[in-house]
């Protein structure tokens, strides 16, 4: 398993394919209308130095999954977004892995938090995010779904 991070066009364009699948997969009409926005403006919100995309690729370098870092303005935390496996590469520790990384990421970049937000659906991303020591937490951004949980964690 290679972690790294999404460098030129081709790794924007695979972590852009990325994100449709994971909208797709979740089917939550407050999210499929800023997901059109966020994808025509990829790479950013997740640009060095203070975001960060990173693709999961095997041995082989096919890519298996991704999660980003974007800043949170006026704030030392970080919001990590996109964590997404493809279905056939899950239950394998993926997630945990990319997590481990994002985490680190977010570390060296030097934030003193990370925050992150998802459906209630989501349960198997929820045990993890709870594995990891996020807590939940009160609504820090603007995302229109009534329904979202939203957690923290130091660094």
């Amino acid at each position: 398993m290679i972690i790294a991070p999404a460098r030129g066009a081709e790794d924007i364009e695979i972590f852009r394919a990325l994100c449709r699948e994971y909208f797709d997969s979740i089917r939550s009409i407050a999210l499929l209308h800023l997901a059109d926005q966020e994808l025509e403006g990829l790479p950013a919100p997740y640009v060095p130095p203070k975001g960060e995309i990173l693709l999961a690729r095997d041995k082989s370098g096919v890519v298996q999954g991704c999660v980003a870092l974007r800043p949170l303005p006026e704030t030392e935390a970080v919001e990590i977004k996109r964590l997404y496996v493809k279905p056939d590469h899950r239950r394998k520790g993926l997630g945990r892995v990319l997590m481990d990384e994002a985490l680190k990421a977010a570390k060296a970049m030097g934030y003193a938090e990370a925050k992150l937000d998802f459906i209630p659906s989501m349960k198997e991303g929820h045990a993890l995010y709870l594995k990891l020591g996020f807590e939940e937490i009160e609504r820090y951004n603007q995302n229109p779904n009534p329904k979202l949980i939203f957690m923290s964690r130091k660094l």
